[in-house]
């Protein structure tokens, strides 16, 4: 190979790497925060799962009042700062996916049409809805009904 053509390698090499580096930085960012904010989550879980055993084993018995009370302190105590910790995080969920769900369908109960109570002809007492013009029944006009009424 010529000088020249290695050299254009070398330079297209060069600013390949000089171009891709800014995404492979940001990708190793966002893989260590992804791994740190598993890890807190997984503080978390486990602190709950502590917390609901040793309910349970006090509820049976196998630990006594006092006992319950210090490790009880000492797992909410933990669990807080697990949970501040989350909080802090910019990559952490900020709500579980549970309460994404209920916000949304308690949206689209707010904003979902409710249907008109259906109404009777004044002439034949048939039902109708507000949308219609004319009675089905007896073809009586409607607007004209209602605005007289």
């Amino acid at each position: 190979m010529e000088l020249g053509s290695l050299l254009a390698l070398a330079l297209t090499l060069l600013v390949a790497a000089f171009v891709a580096r800014p995404l492979l930085e940001r990708f190793g960012e966002t893989a260590e925060a992804v791994e740190a904010t598993d890890a807190l989550i997984a503080q978390r879980e486990a602190a709950l799962t502590e917390l609901r055993d040793l309910d349970f084993d006090h509820a049976t018995g196998k630990v006594g009042d006092d006992d319950y009370t210090e490790q009880r302190a000492r797992l909410v105590a933990k669990g807080a700062t697990v949970l501040r910790q989350l909080a802090e995080r910019k990559d952490a969920p900020a709500t579980e996916p549970e309460d994404e769900i209920e916000q949304l369908i308690t949206v689209r109960r707010a904003t979902r049409r409710k249907k008109p109570a259906p109404t009777i002809c004044p002439h034949c007492a048939a039902r109708i809805t507000p949308d219609d013009r004319f009675c089905a029944k007896c073809g009586t006009k409607l607007r004209a009904a209602r605005e007289a009424a």
